[in-house]
């Protein structure tokens, strides 16, 4: 007898949880909360906190009230002197009226998402259809040509990356941040903040052949140098023979010196991987892409060992005076951080 009393009281306890669940509708700062009668809106919630609703007859759907950030997708367009371009973009927008939001667009974020990438690129086109390439792509000192076309880079993400460390960094100062990666990014930022360069270097790509589709694989095992295995003589060793001889030269030595010299291909791995970013940092030091000097403070950031790397090539040349690494405190993408710290920015003026 008590066994069905505590499961009569167990279901009871379910069902009354259930109503509870249907009674009362709960906000959250970042949205709206659209509430129906029969499919129609009776009531929209703008404040956070609890509110009720009739259970079973009225329903209860969130709508972001939070500004919003979307990546068009990048689209072929072509200029008026008949040269194809990528367009590429983003939009910061967000919902100021959540009725007809919910009326034209079924309360649905990829709904607004379309119509919004579709108007963007239409409007993308239009202007670049009446421009010529030349006009479009122009650096700080005039028509690209073969004369300039080095001082010009492309960004394609990696500012969003640079405003959240620049973010974390102290203010008043110039900075050479670092970005490794496939295609390893060197940005210029001025004292006030303002991006004033770029570079983009393809070491990590560069690195991958050679470790894997080149006869230098067997002697680094076809593997890269690791955070565990990282050998900095050995990293400094390759620099320097690529600096005096050339990567192609130092990269072939580098069977030469597991055949006859040193065993351990994890510390070959090492010296091809001193080698590779030698051409890194002589770009650094030669391209007219950046905007630094002795004085500007290198922030590197990224995993090791390319971090350790630079970190230990940048401290060995004495090209800046201040070199540190930046290493996130948290798991949150540094991208993300990037892209919020926009989005406060740019809700000021909406």
């Amino acid at each position: 007898m008590k066994k069905i009393a505590k499961a009569f009281s167990g279901l009871i306890l379910i069902a009354a949880l259930f109503v509870l669940g249907n009674f009362l509708v709960i906000t959250y700062s970042d949205e709206y909360m659209i509430v129906r009668q029969f499919g129609e809106i009776v009531r929209v919630v703008e404040t956070p906190g609890v509110s009720v609703k009739i259970p079973f007859i009225q329903t209860s759907a969130p709508i972001p009230k939070a500004l919003q950030i979307y990546d068009i997708p990048k689209s072929d367009v072509i200029t008026k002197d008949k040269k194809s371009m990528i367009a590429d973009a983003f939009v910061l927008w967000k919902i100021s009226d959540p009725v007809l939001f919910t009326r034209h667009l079924n309360g649905q974020v990829a709904q607004a998402q379309s119509r919004i990438a579709a108007s963007v690129f239409s409007s993308m086109k239009s202007v670049i259809s009446n421009m010529d390439q030349t006009e479009i792509i122009e650096n700080r000192d005039g028509k690209l040509d073969l004369a300039t076309f080095e001082s010009m880079d492309m960004m394609r993400g990696e500012e969003v990356e640079t405003v959240a460390v620049v973010e974390s960094l102290p203010k008043g100062q110039a900075y050479l941040l670092v970005l490794p990666g496939s295609h390893t990014k060197f940005v210029s930022v001025d004292c006030a903040g303002k991006i004033t360069g770029c570079l983009t270097t393809i070491s990590g790509e560069l690195l991958s052949v050679i470790t894997n589709d080149t006869l230098i694989a067997d002697a680094v095992g076809h593997s890269f140098a690791s955070e565990e295995t990282y050998a900095k003589e050995y990293v400094l060793a390759g620099y320097e023979t690529a600096k005096k001889a050339g990567i192609g030269r130092a990269c072939f030595s580098a069977r030469i010196l597991n055949t006859f010299a040193e065993p351990d291909k994890t510390k070959i791995a090492s010296y091809v991987l001193g080698a590779v970013l030698q051409n890194d940092m002589e770009a650094v030091k030669n391209s007219g892409a950046l905007k630094c000097d002795a004085d500007t403070t290198v922030v590197i950031y990224g995993k090791n060992p390319l971090r350790e790397a630079l970190m230990d090539l940048f401290t060995e040349e004495h090209f800046f005076r201040h070199v540190t690494e930046f290493v996130p405190e948290d798991s949150v993408p540094t991208s993300a951080k990037g892209a919020l710290h926009i989005a406060s920015l740019a809700e000021k003026f909406i």
